[in-house]
């Protein structure tokens, strides 16, 4: 077998020089050069050979290669694939959920939650978080968050509590619309989150949203900032319906979370704690709720609204008793009825004047805004005093509720001392001789003097110095 190799790829005679190697040559042994003579007649193989070589000489010599495309080409980004979860509308779940597999976790809680499957021994402890999940509706993109739920590591995404949604004032319709429902969430009345049947459950493909995002986006908030409890929608002791003798909602059948509070190392606590003695730092943590969050955020952001609102106000430790007094004639001002709030223990009183009873929940905002938050608000079972906007008011600020039974207002010391105002009133038009249009300010008045009047029931001290000491 003959191997050919051309020297030189340009002809410059007619004697074209060949390396000629045989198969006996030896090894180590270059190739003699052999002149072969050509005739004048073109030689077929020799001007293939020629061409060949020149082409390739040129391919390899160029570097640089322009190419003119046309005007409408446009290059494809390349773009990973995001992965998709699941959001899932369950009206059966007592509280929503969250995996940081498709949900940007902004911060994590202390508390821990027991959460109870379908079987009462299969019991799961997961800590309190709040986190943002994205979902991408007709070329747009909308953020959606919750707060103060579980973080279940590698669930299948979203767990949408239907109850907590509603509780947070959202609309959401779960029927599928095979049967006449809408199937959607709307939020903040113009943005609706579609709703699909899906293996029998409502779901919506979400995923984890990247930080630009997270930035840059508005977050529609699906749950309130408080400690969240279902029990407190319990309608089994308010229904007017016979319950079946031997039931109870007390045994713990219907037991689906439970909220502990996880207590940390006091010996890891001690530089933040001046390095005291770690008696002195355990005995500080059993007198503290710890309930404030653990931001996450690696950039520190500006909030205009607090984190955490029942920590901007001032807590009263005591119970505070509240009822809606109504009076006959209008006032100056145009003022209807008033809202008394009554210290049980200092006797300490605050009325504020109100145009109608609508306003009374932003009333419960100006008195925790002007006197601080108490522990507990008692009133009747009125449809002003026991509505949504109240309630939220409370879970916001952390106040618990308590209300009195019905045709017993007795059990209401609010109730006694507006008797006890509109009698000094009275007395007060009667010797004056005043219109009873004044009776608002005339109230203010009244409330003005028994709180820097000395009781007997408070050692003759008054409701004044009981409060602020």
């Amino acid at each position: 077998m003959m191997k050919k190799q051309l020297r030189d790829s340009r002809p410059s005679s007619n004697n074209i020089h060949l390396f000629c190697s045989l198969d006996d040559t030896q090894p180590g042994q270059s190739p003699t050069p052999v002149d072969i003579q050509t005739s004048e007649e073109p030689d077929p193989f020799s001007d293939t050979m020629r061409h060949f070589m020149i082409r390739a000489h040129r391919k390899l010599v160029t570097s640089v290669t322009r190419v003119r495309l046309p005007s409408n080409f446009h290059f494809l980004e390349h773009k990973a694939t995001p992965v998709y979860g699941r959001l899932i509308s369950d009206s059966r779940a007592d509280t929503g959920a969250l995996s940081d597999t498709y949900a940007f976790i902004t911060s994590t809680h202390d508390t821990q939650v027991t959460v109870d499957g379908c079987h009462p021994h299969t019991s799961k402890t997961y800590n309190l978080c709040d986190g943002i999940v994205a979902i991408d509706i007709n070329n747009s993109t909308y953020l959606l968050g919750m707060r103060g739920v579980p973080l279940i590591p590698n669930s299948i995404g979203m767990l949408l509590s239907e109850l907590q949604v509603r509780a947070y004032g959202i609309e959401i319709d779960s029927t599928p619309r095979i049967f006449g429902g809408k199937g959607h969430i709307v939020i903040n009345g113009n943005i609706r989150i579609p709703l699909h049947l899906e293996q029998g459950l409502m779901t919506c493909p979400i995923r984890k949203p990247n930080l630009q995002e997270v930035k840059s986006l508005p977050v529609y908030w699906l749950t309130n900032n408080e400690v969240w409890d279902p029990s407190y929608y319990d309608e089994i002791h308010k229904s007017t319906d016979i319950v079946p003798q031997g039931y109870g909602c007390t045994r713990g059948i219907i037991n689906l979370s439970k909220s502990s509070t996880k207590v940390p190392d006091a010996t890891l606590l001690s530089k933040f704690f001046l390095y005291r003695p770690v008696d002195v730092i355990k005995h500080t943590l059993s007198c503290t709720t710890r309930l404030a969050t653990s931001i996450d955020e690696l950039n520190m952001r500006c909030h205009y609204k607090s984190r955490i609102p029942m920590l901007n106000r001032p807590r009263i430790h005591e119970t505070y008793a509240t009822d809606t007094w109504f009076a006959n004639t209008r006032a100056i001002g145009g003022y209807t009825c008033a809202q008394i709030f009554y210290g049980t223990k200092s006797r300490f009183i605050v009325l504020y004047p109100m145009k109608r009873e609508g306003n009374g929940p932003q009333i419960l905002e100006d008195f925790i805004r002007d006197h601080g938050a108490p522990f507990t608000i008692r009133s009747d079972n009125s449809q002003m005093q026991s509505s949504t906007l109240w309630s939220s008011i409370c879970r916001k600020y952390n106040i618990a509720q308590a209300y009195t039974e019905p045709n017993h207002p007795h059990q209401n010391p609010a109730e006694r001392y507006i008797g006890h105002v509109i009698g000094l009133v009275s007395t007060i038009f009667d010797r004056t001789g005043a219109p009873d249009k004044l009776w608002a300010i005339c109230a203010i008045f009244v409330v003005y003097i028994l709180n820097r009047m000395a009781h007997p029931l408070l050692e003759n001290q008054t409701p004044f110095e009981v409060r602020h000491g």
